[in-house]
């Protein structure tokens, strides 16, 4: 079996799939840089700066926020922001930036976030304005605003859920670890982004595998095999597997090396609160990352199967492409969609698998323990896995070429 996996895999790893990788490495640029270039910072002076050159800069000014959330340390944050040069343009003394066009980013606004969680879940501004008895209710307040947040999410929790989800977020260990981590944030955004396009390049690379129209598919002598038609349906499966598994994990690379070479990586080990906030785990911001990325990896496996199920049925590579290409478009277009038959779509399609692992709409509670939507994904991936391995056993004993028939 293994020969007949390596020999599969060949015909995938061509020159030709390999051109088109390059091509998608460049439409994944295209669609991320102009995200990176919109960068507006504020100045000494009064001045703005814009584009990737600042990204260094703004580090610079962030990290001086790092450190444990401590009272003393949330006290430290109020000084600092009050004598900030942001101040004035978070609260809207000055607009100067809004005559020119400008959408400020400022080196706290998420860790301003999560210090106004308590107060009011909907509040968008930046600003950072604690009483003495805010900082000492901060984590008891904290818990409050996460039941608050549960109940209002698009999913309905019964109240024994949010009781879950409450106990679980109270063995968050605190103080919370706050570290500047635009980058990560940006590099979850981009995967978010383009994993559908990622899909796209295997939906190009491997819907000729299981066709009978192209010479990477089937042969008369394939399907009269002594190993069988299944045994060779599946070989095809494993080196598909295979080789998207090598292609998601050079894409993954992409995204570190990219966004590591213009945002740097500081802030990996800062809690999820600053990553996929409010933090109901015991979480960093690079598990976080990584447990998302899984749950792409288990979305790309559905993926495969899917793609060459569709090709086994279709036949003809190209309308089977043509198909997938169409639902990967359209299932995108409706990732954030406000409806709720959207959220609902968007929870159970393996393309959406790396979207709000940790949001309140996603979360998987069992038997009074909540556990991020990764566990769910994971569990989704193996019944569609199986779902299409079984609907490809009657049409591989039934499959045949044009001229033959099936036995």
């Amino acid at each position: 079996m293994f020969a007949v996996v390596k020999l599969e895999f060949k015909k995938i790893a061509t020159k030709n799939n390999a051109l088109i990788a390059c091509l998608f490495l460049l439409i994944c640029v295209a669609k991320i840089l102009p995200y990176s270039q919109s960068l507006d910072m504020v100045l000494e002076g009064g001045k703005f700066g814009s584009g990737l050159s600042y990204w260094k800069l703004m580090k610079e000014e962030g990290i001086k926020y790092d450190g444990l959330l401590t009272e003393e340390q949330m006290k430290k944050v109020q000084t600092l922001y009050n004598q900030s040069k942001e101040k004035d343009y978070v609260e809207g003394a000055r607009t100067e930036e809004k005559e020119l066009g400008l959408k400020l980013i400022y080196p706290f606004q998420w860790l301003a976030q999560s210090l106004n969680f308590p107060k009011d879940i909907e509040i968008q501004d930046f600003s950072i304005h604690m009483s003495d008895q805010g900082i000492e209710n901060f984590y008891q307040d904290r818990l409050k605003a996460i039941g608050s947040w549960a109940r209002t999410s698009y999913r309905s929790y019964d109240r024994s859920e949010v009781e879950s989800i409450l106990r679980q977020a109270g063995e968050v260990k605190t103080p919370l670890y706050y570290a500047y981590n635009e980058g990560w944030r940006y590099m979850g955004d981009a995967l978010h982004m383009t994993f559908y396009i990622f899909l796209i390049y295997l939906a190009l690379a491997l819907s000729s595998l299981t066709s009978a129209d192209e010479a990477q598919g089937f042969t008369e002598m394939d399907v009269h095999a002594k190993n069988g038609r299944l045994s060779l349906y599946l070989a095809k499966v494993r080196s598909a597997e295979l080789f998207a598994g090598l292609a998601y994990l050079a894409y993954l690379f992409f995204l570190l090396l990219y966004h590591g070479m213009i945002y740097s990586l500081h802030g990996a080990d800062a809690s999820i609160e600053f990553y996929a906030g409010p933090a109901i785990f015991n979480l960093t911001t690079w598990q976080g990352y990584f447990l998302e990325a899984l749950s792409g990896f288990a979305a790309v496996l559905v993926v495969v199967n899917i793609i060459l199920l569709f090709s086994l049925v279709f036949r003809k590579s190209k309308v089977s492409l043509l198909v997938l290409v169409l639902a990967f478009v359209w299932l995108e277009k409706w990732a954030d969609s406000p409806q709720p038959w959207a959220n609902t779509l968007a929870y159970f399609t393996p393309q959406n698998f790396v979207r709000g692992n940790f949001s309140a709409s996603k979360l998987f509670v069992l038997q009074n323990h909540v556990y991020p939507f990764t566990a769910m994904a994971c569990f989704l991936s193996l019944i569609y896995i199986a779902s299409s391995r079984i609907l490809a056993m009657p049409i591989m004993n039934r499959y045949y070429l044009k001229g033959g028939e099936g036995k």
